[in-house]
């Protein structure tokens, strides 16, 4: 009797740990009904260039873009290589992420960096096309994106997603006689200093829908940069705001800027709590960020107004039909203000017509 017992507790015993087992195991989150299933890459993982018709010599814009909108909630940390299937050597001029450093070895772009639940990273860099095209040429380019490891399967995955572009480099056609022609009048922004009322020319947005951005000196007074009507984005707890414009720029520039006048006046001691951006498409430029917080406040001396100029490069966007938005994002503790005047288009080419603005 004795051995009948202890055999029948060493069974219950194992079903006892297997129970134990099966309820601490961890269970992939995709693939969980076969062993070692993963979550695939992030996703969309697409890639675009500018401009769509190019010559020999000239300068080509590449973008990336990976955004994680995987569910559930899931981070990981990934790599990107970017490569040119060509015999002709390519000049890399530049390049840059939204976060993270892009490494440039060997004619091949590489990345690699974490990418948490609802982020977005853009990689841009420019090249050269060949300098001697006789006849149409394509470029092949693979942009790769790889899985290092995530933070649902503790293992690394071996996901891989790939997206192939082509783009064609026409030679330069050449007609006799050549006569150069003037460049074209820079266009402007409709109501740059929001004197136009009712305002036509811009979208306000408040949390997403129509709204109220654009005020007079009657309704609330502020110290002007020009006339008697200014943009204010912020001054709501937990508001987003965004005042935005399309417009075409042309390709005939070497150099086109975003000049405008903002007012930023903040209770805020810490720095990202509440921001404000200037986007194109979308995405940050390079240089328009703003942290609104007390140390950034425009009220310096020598600026008794408060108002002060800032210039950005949209010369990336050449011969695109762009939206240019002016965004702001507040919590919901002390209050933040980013106010905006005079925001116009400028150039600095030699040979530009005189009535274009300078951007000095």
């Amino acid at each position: 009797m004795t051995i009948h017992r202890t055999a029948l507790s060493f069974v219950f015993a194992v079903i006892g740990l297997l129970a134990l087992w099966a309820m601490l195991a961890p269970t992939a989150v995709n693939g969980a009904d076969s062993p070692g299933g993963t979550i695939p890459p992030v996703a969309p993982f697409d890639k675009w260039v500018e401009p769509d018709i190019i010559h020999s010599n000239e300068r080509i814009t590449f973008t990336i873009r990976i955004r994680n909108e995987i569910t559930p909630v899931y981070s990981a940390t990934i790599g990107i290589t970017d490569t040119f299937l060509t015999s002709t050597p390519l000049l890399i001029l530049s390049g840059t992420a939204s976060s993270g450093e892009v490494d440039f070895t060997n004619e091949m772009l590489t990345w690699v960096g974490d990418i948490q639940d609802g982020a977005e990273i853009a990689i841009s860099y420019a090249i050269t096309a060949p300098s001697t095209v006789t006849e149409t040429k394509v470029l092949t380019n693979i942009a790769t994106l790889y899985e290092i490891r995530n933070y649902f399967v503790l293992t690394p995955t071996s996901q891989v997603t790939e997206t192939i572009l082509e783009v064609k480099v026409h030679p330069w056609e050449l007609f006799l006689p050549m006569v150069a022609s003037p460049k074209s009048v820079l266009p402007q922004l409709r109501n740059p200093g929001f004197e136009d009322q009712p305002n036509l020319a811009w979208v306000e947005l408040v949390d997403g829908r129509p709204g109220k951005l654009i005020y007079s000196l009657d309704e609330f007074y502020r110290p002007l940069r020009d006339g008697t009507h200014y943009a204010w984005l912020g001054g709501a707890p937990n508001q987003e705001n965004k005042l935005e414009q399309s417009i075409q720029l042309p390709k005939d520039y070497d150099q086109i800027g975003l000049r405008f006048y903002y007012w930023l006046y903040s209770e805020e001691d810490d720095c990202n709590n509440d921001l404000a951006s200037v986007r194109v498409n979308g995405l940050a430029l390079t240089g328009g960020d703003f942290q609104l917080c007390k140390q950034n406040g425009t009220y310096q001396p020598g600026n008794p107004d408060g108002w002060k100029r800032a210039l950005l490069d949209l010369s990336a966007y050449r011969g695109q039909d762009v939206k240019i938005a002016f965004w702001s994002k507040l919590n919901g503790s002390k209050n933040s203000n980013f106010l905006l005047d005079v925001v116009e288009l400028c150039s600095n080419d030699a040979d530009a017509p005189s009535e274009v603005q300078r951007c000095e």
